[in-house]
């Protein structure tokens, strides 16, 4: 056992926090016998702790062995961001969008008005500016759901993918 611990301050390792029962073998089926200990543990050195600051060890259930299985639980703080990082996301592209389809539906609005009146040099020019502009947001309308169409393709192909993979 000294060994054991030579070797785990070597390797710069100490026990993770575990919650549930304290212990992870138990023998004997008279409380007169019976015996626990925490003999298995999890172990993890300061590098994979400040990864995952709230991780820790459950001691499940056991029911055939004298050992509980362990279940290291993490969340990382680099996850978390990147969760919160994916919503924020969401709704800058959803407000995005409702941007969007607002300054089409102002565009539209105004080249019918214009189309409307009578037709004069200036007139001209404003149905021309306001149709390049309109054009354009329809443009980047195509590409964003051609954009979002190649990633859902790519993340779960089609109907004859499986036949390829």
């Amino acid at each position: 056992m000294e060994a054991f611990r030579e070797v785990l301050e070597e390797c710069q390792v100490e026990d993770i926090e575990y919650s549930e029962v304290w212990f992870t073998w138990e023998r004997g089926n008279f409380s007169e016998t019976n015996i626990r200990e925490r003999l298995d543990r999890g172990v993890a050195n300061e590098k994979w702790k400040l990864l995952f600051p709230i991780g820790n060890i459950h001691h499940l259930p056991h029911s055939m062995s004298d050992h509980c299985p362990l279940l290291i639980k993490i969340k990382s703080t680099i996850l978390e961001k990147l969760e919160n990082l994916q919503g924020n996301l969401k709704e800058w592209e959803s407000l995005i969008k409702k941007e969007r389809e607002g300054l089409k539906k102002n565009l539209t609005k105004k080249l019918e008005m214009l189309l409307a009146k009578d037709r004069d040099d200036d007139t001209l020019a404003k149905i021309i500016d306001t149709r390049v502009y309109l054009n354009m947001e329809i443009d980047r309308d195509e590409i964003y759901w051609e954009q979002r169409a190649k990633a859902n393709w790519l993340k779960a192909g089609d109907k004859s993918s499986a036949f390829f993979s």
